[in-house]
């Protein structure tokens, strides 16, 4: 009976590692030091270099590539909760999901976080606002230097608009997805002090968006299908991006609850796995 009971410690075992798996990233900027660690950050403390504070594979830490407006962690003003990530009025964060070691990188990735826009305003460019997308390499510049990245844009009035690192007149090219609609938010309009989520999915074999949706505790506005980006294939999605773009040079928008996952199996499929494995161990004991 002792030795049965291990082996079905281990097919639960099993059956938990597999529900875990579908969790990739995901960062409340809270703690310091990575994974595990229980120091929070101090207010004001850069993240770059840092470790995601709750992350599975394949590890890595955040970057930039425009030094002038350095992200940093703000414990004493929003968030969802406090604290956030504030990033400046032309910034490009990244953090990488590209396969390493026994990690491979998932067909289909479900991208998420909270935006609050802030002082990141303009209307004089079509890619104001704040953007989370995919980038092959962490080295392009902003998308005022006409390097965009590939993925999802909240403008400045509240459009959700299709990002791509293509460039259109020196500037990336964007293409409104879901134009904001403040019947869909109680009757409210857009506002910069407001936290949105920002979520939707990546098919990352044919480069096809879907599941895209803007949503708070006010209302929601989801597109099924958003389009299809040939860059969101093979190495495209080496990493996760964020970037900004406002015509103030003082400017501030915030982010929290950044969240990268994959499909995991269903609740059937994860207990016949365990069961399976159960049973494959059971068969070599016996023999």
């Amino acid at each position: 009976m002792k030795r049965l009971a291990i082996i079905a410690a281990a097919g639960v075992s099993l059956c938990a590692a597999a529900a875990r798996a579908g969790t990739i990233l995901d960062d409340t900027f809270t703690y310091s030091g990575g994974p595990g660690s229980t120091t929070p950050y101090v207010n004001n403390a850069s993240i770059i270099g840092q470790q995601p504070d709750t992350a599975n594979l394949p590890g890595g830490v955040y970057s930039q590539s425009n030094s002038a407006f350095t992200s940093s962690i703000d414990t004493n003003g929003v968030g969802q909760p406090v604290p956030s990530d504030l990033l400046g009025p032309q910034n490009a964060q990244y953090v990488p999901l590209q396969s390493n070691g026994i990690y491979v990188e998932p067909s289909s990735l479900t991208v998420s976080m909270d935006i609050r826009l802030g002082s990141i305003a303009g209307t004089d460019a079509p890619m104001r606002g704040m953007a989370l997308g995919f980038d092959a390499t962490n080295s392009a510049n902003t998308p005022d230097a006409g390097n965009g990245i590939n993925g999802v844009l909240l403008d400045t009035q509240g459009n959700l608009k299709l990002m791509t690192s293509t460039v259109n007149g020196g500037l990336p090219t964007t293409t409104t997805l879901i134009p904001y609609s403040a019947a869909s938010f109680g009757g409210n309009a857009f506002s910069n002090n407001t936290f949105y989520t920002l979520q939707y999915s990546v098919d990352t074999t044919t480069g096809a968006i879907t599941n895209l949706s803007l949503f708070n505790t006010t209302g929601s506005e989801s597109l099924a299908a958003a389009g299809i980006v040939a860059a969101l294939t093979g190495s495209g999605t080496n990493y996760l991006a964020v970037q900004s773009s406002g015509n103030d040079g003082n400017a501030q928008g915030a982010i929290d609850n950044l969240m990268v996952s994959s499909p995991t199996p269903e609740p059937t499929s994860i207990g016949l796995l365990g069961l399976a494995s159960l049973g494959l161990l059971i068969r070599r004991r016996r023999n």
